[in-house]
């Protein structure tokens, strides 16, 4: 099936086109991974390695835009996959990437802080727990990023806000959350995903979990598409789409504009890999605001953030940043305010947008601190 696979490829680019990674000048053309795999199929014995090189690997954002764009179907992304888990057993993986690792298998979370940490975010703010709220309907997976950094945690706190506002019963794990994995299998230690993943649904099963929520588009994907593999079957819902629910149902409200130019940037893993694109826009009131400005990139065809991929904890040079190139899209727009629904997304762009000119008079925000924002009752952080 690999050697059809391979073979059936045109040559017509429009992988390369779409690949943020080519965009930005990294080693990585989706078109010539397919053609020198397609080459080596015919040469016996030949070690891929050799010719496809492991910078060209890592470059990576596995946002799947190569993949869509494929007129023949090809699966770029898993090719890649299948040589990176090669090369992590091999050993050659270093740096930051390589220590992300090890602190997710050591300390079961990428940002390498004691998991005696990961609640608190919440302190002062009253989130109840599985243990203090055993009769929830929703566990709010809170995810590592929003648990550990600064920035994030405003958005667990805002989407907490935004729940207890509209009266839904639900909890946390609190400090039996832990990564789900997804960082790992990206980046190729298939091995430590499998880990997290079977820990993660013997913790959720202990609780009898049915119903998770998460602002994170990666959690979403591995809890919904991926722990089914290993017996974990939930009804999963990205935070948008909960929080949409609510508006629709009349338990939250969207409030009042601020009258400024808004724009959405669509994560990859929300948007093109599970088609999530009209949550987010109801949830911060595209529909009704004369001031809402689409980027030409967007909903499905959305461009990368270059967060993916595990590239969220690779070293990067600042002329090869791809949420420079995003940033510069969201300013054309005119608008002054960038919402997004995903914390790598809401990191990557804050850094495109201090690295563009012009960037500094653009606020980012995640959908739920949005809609906060407009919210009767007020919200300040403690």
């Amino acid at each position: 099936m690999a050697l059809l696979s391979l073979d059936s490829c045109m040559e017509c680019g429009r992988c390369e086109d779409a690949c943020p990674a080519t965009a930005t000048g990294k080693p990585l053309s989706p078109k010539a991974v397919v053609i020198d795999l397609r080459n080596l199929m015919s040469v016996s014995g030949e070690d891929v390695h050799r010719t496809i090189h492991d910078e060209t690997l890592w470059a990576c954002t596995m946002c799947q835009a190569c993949v869509q764009e494929c007129p023949v179907l090809i699966g770029h992304v898993d090719l890649i996959s299948d040589m990176r888990r090669d090369l992590i057993g091999e050993g050659k993986l270093s740096g930051p990437a390589a220590k992300a690792l090890q602190q997710i298998g050591n300390q079961s979370n990428p940002y390498g802080r004691p998991n005696s940490e990961r609640f608190a975010w919440a302190n002062g703010f009253d989130v109840p727990t599985v243990q203090s709220n055993p009769s929830f309907d929703y566990l709010l997976w809170v995810g590592c990023a929003a648990s550990f950094d600064p920035r994030a945690q405003k958005v667990a706190r805002a989407t907490v806000q935004l729940l207890k506002d509209a009266g839904v019963n639900f909890a946390v794990l609190g400090k039996e959350e832990t990564c789900t994995g997804d960082p790992a299998r990206r980046i190729g230690d298939e091995f430590l995903f499998q880990q997290r993943a079977r820990t993660n649904v013997e913790t959720l099963t202990r609780c009898k979990v049915k119903k998770i929520v998460t602002p994170c588009p990666h959690c979403y994907n591995t809890l919904k598409n991926e722990y089914p593999q290993f017996g974990g079957q939930y009804q999963v819902q990205h935070h948008s789409t909960l929080l949409a629910e609510l508006l629709d149902a009349g338990r939250l409200s969207t409030g009042a504009s601020t009258g400024e130019p808004i724009t959405l940037h669509d994560p990859c893993y929300l948007a093109r890999v599970n088609g999530e694109v009209d949550a987010t826009r109801v949830v911060i009131g595209a529909g009704s605001n004369a001031q809402y400005r689409e980027m030409p990139r967007c909903g499905k065809k959305t461009f990368c953030c270059g967060a993916g991929g595990g590239r969220m904890w690779f070293e990067e040079a600042p002329s090869q940043r791809v949420s420079v190139l995003r940033a510069k899209e969201a300013l054309a727009t005119g608008a002054r305010t960038l919402a997004t629904g995903c914390p790598f997304c809401l990191n990557m762009m804050t850094d495109g947008m201090a690295g563009t000119k012009g960037g500094e008079n653009v606020n980012v925000l995640d959908i739920a601190e949005v809609l906060l924002s407009r919210q009767t009752r007020g919200y300040s952080e403690e």
